[in-house]
């Protein structure tokens, strides 16, 4: 896991795909995430999961704070 994750983001906790969670870290990272990704799968594959791991990681200032949710949910 890339040691620059907050342990309790959902990036840092994704460990059903690690080459997905660590590609995804290095783009956040980087600052050079993409505008878009597509994630595909079979039911339960952790897609979903990815999804949402990756808009934190994306859009919260404080991603690593217990129960963290992007700053304009429910806006």
């Amino acid at each position: 896991m890339p040691e620059s994750l907050a342990p309790n983001s959902l990036l840092a906790r994704l460990d059903t795909q690690p080459r997905v969670r660590d590609f995804l870290a290095r783009a956040v990272k980087s600052g050079r995430a993409s505008h878009a990704y597509l994630f595909l799968g079979s039911p339960g594959s952790g897609k979903l999961d990815a999804a949402w791991a990756l808009a934190q990681a994306l859009l919260c200032s404080n991603a690593s704070a217990p129960g963290a949710v992007p700053a304009h949910a429910g806006a």
